[in-house]
């Protein structure tokens, strides 16, 4: 799967190690400025802020892609998202950043269907087009 299908695209299934590596690849990217927004240095918290909505589009189709694989309808992808985005806002004492860990780790455990499914065949599998046979 290409980095452009990966991140902004919704149709497709994702296996468990490919959502591990492109989600590790936003994490990277997200953690320097996340951690010294701690500090409360202002530009700071600004760069976060824009990397954290910019890195929603690619989070959400990263999320849709692997509930897929798993047999869920994508759709569900917003409910989860609607946590992440309001953990701040509704709890502050952080019970939704754990919420939101044990759905990321439940996804990361959680074996994709070993048969294709109506969002697409297995990841990694090479499917073959059978030829027309008949009159």
């Amino acid at each position: 799967m290409s980095l452009q299908h990966a991140y902004f695209y919704f149709d497709g299934r994702m296996n468990r190690k490919s959502y591990l590596l492109y989600g590790l690849l936003i994490f990277a990217i997200m953690s320097p400025f996340v951690i010294f927004s701690v500090v409360n240095i202002e530009y700071l918290t600004i760069i976060s802020l824009f990397l954290t909505v910019a890195t929603l589009w690619p989070s959400s189709a990263m999320l849709c892609k692997r509930l897929h694989d798993v047999g869920f309808a994508g759709w569900h992808a917003v409910w989860i998202m609607a946590l992440i985005i309001t953990q701040n806002w509704i709890f502050p004492n952080k019970i939704l950043y754990l919420l939101n860990a044990a759905i990321v780790f439940c996804l990361l455990l959680w074996p994709g269907q070993s048969r294709d499914n109506k969002y697409g065949p297995v990841p990694g599998s090479k499917k073959v087009a059978s030829p027309n046979v008949g009159p």
